[in-house]
């Protein structure tokens, strides 16, 4: 299948453009089921984007936040990184603070979130993450 990527512009005016293609490094993509909360996409350079329907472009357009990470997972604004996890762009501390973290979920009302290689954490508001089998 193929895979969103970044085009970088070639000028200022222009916001960046994306492209189906699977010659370039993945994204992590997550749709929204609100009409306020916009679709994200985080990028292997740490940027996270905002698809915004509204622009004459119809594309991610929007540039939400620049992690010092590659993005590996986006679910709404909590984002898992080869850093960490990071909501709102802010890094989350906890058990998560400087793991790779390969996959990040929201089903029941709770997000989940995978350690590269290890367990499975479970929060209620991103932020504050424990094993899942501790409850």
């Amino acid at each position: 299948g193929s895979v969103l990527t970044v085009r970088r512009p070639s000028c200022q005016s222009e916001p960046p453009r994306y492209a189906s293609t699977s010659a370039s490094p993945p994204v992590a993509v997550v749709s929204s089921s609100r009409e306020y909360d916009p679709i994200r996409a985080g990028d292997w350079h740490g940027d996270v984007w905002a698809y915004q329907n509204t622009t004459p472009y119809n594309e991610f357009s929007v540039d939400l936040e620049k992690l010092p990470a590659a993005v590996l997972s986006v679910e709404k604004a909590v984002v898992a990184t080869t850093n960490g996890m990071y909501v709102n762009g802010r890094p989350v501390g906890g058990p998560l603070r400087g793991r790779e973290v390969t996959r990040v979920v929201l089903s029941g009302g709770s997000y989940y979130a995978a350690e590269a290689r290890g367990p499975i954490y479970i929060s209620d508001d991103g932020r504050s993450w424990r094993l899942v089998y501790q409850g």
